[in-house]
């Protein structure tokens, strides 16, 4: 295996390199110089955009543009005009936080996690925008998140705390779904997860079996998840 340099960036915090297969192009972003880049290899061209804040993940929309994790919030962004419409804010009573990685899974829901910009506390969370531009949290009490992974089967999510060199994996089973009225519903999905500390950790890993609870509600007749919980019964740590 050979290492080669294709762009000397000199990024000063170079991450989330995405392939566009439409294009035959590589985008990346470097946060701390708030710049989303984009090489196309066939002619060696490197474009800039420069942002007006720190960027800190995206992925590609269908229609054209980005979903983008700024350090502030989520938002759509537009690559030829610069306009950027703001999906949510959910951390601006937090300001020591910022967004940091992010990717988008089989289904077309984008996946961004913050982290605490002072790296001391755990105060991050990781959220979900659906299709329709909701956003779910789905796990609080988070360092620095990081290494969002799908499964090649799509029934595994594993996803890291950098702050505590945690690697986490969550595997789903079949729910069972009540319908409590034509338009809201409640969920109950058995699950079990496993999360590994790194070497010289007071614990080395925890595996943990539970549930996630979820209620449902029908709008412009789609069914969207309304409120999500995980709850644990059994924790064995080693």
């Amino acid at each position: 295996m050979s290492v080669a340099c294709v762009v000397e960036a000199k990024d000063k915090l170079g991450e989330v390199p995405v392939w566009d297969v439409r294009e035959q192009a590589l985008y990346w972003v470097d946060i701390e110089g708030k710049l989303l880049q984009r090489l196309t290899p066939a002619t060696g061209e490197v474009k800039r955009w420069t942002m007006p804040e720190r960027i800190a993940c995206f992925a590609l929309r269908e229609s054209g543009g980005l979903i983008v994790a700024f350090a502030s919030g989520l938002a759509f962004y537009d690559l030829d005009s610069g306009e950027i419409e703001w999906i949510a804010k959910p951390e601006a009573h937090i300001p020591t936080n910022r967004f940091n990685e992010g990717k988008c899974d089989r289904k077309g829901r984008f996946w961004a996690g913050t982290m605490d910009d002072r790296l001391a506390e755990h105060t991050g969370a990781l959220y979900r925008v659906d299709p329709d531009s909701t956003v779910h949290k789905v796990l609080d009490g988070i360092g620095i998140s990081n290494s969002t992974v799908w499964s090649l089967a799509n029934d595994a999510f594993y996803f890291a705390d950098t702050l505590d060199g945690v690697l986490t994996t969550h595997h789903g089973h079949m729910p069972e779904i009540e319908f409590t009225s034509p338009t809201t519903a409640e969920g109950i999905w058995s699950m079990e997860d496993m999360l590994k500390w790194p070497k010289g950790s007071r614990i080395r890993e925890m595996h943990g079996y539970g549930h996630y609870h979820e209620t449902y509600e029908k709008v412009g007749g789609a069914w969207r998840i309304k409120t999500l919980k995980l709850t644990r019964l059994r924790n064995d740590r080693t």
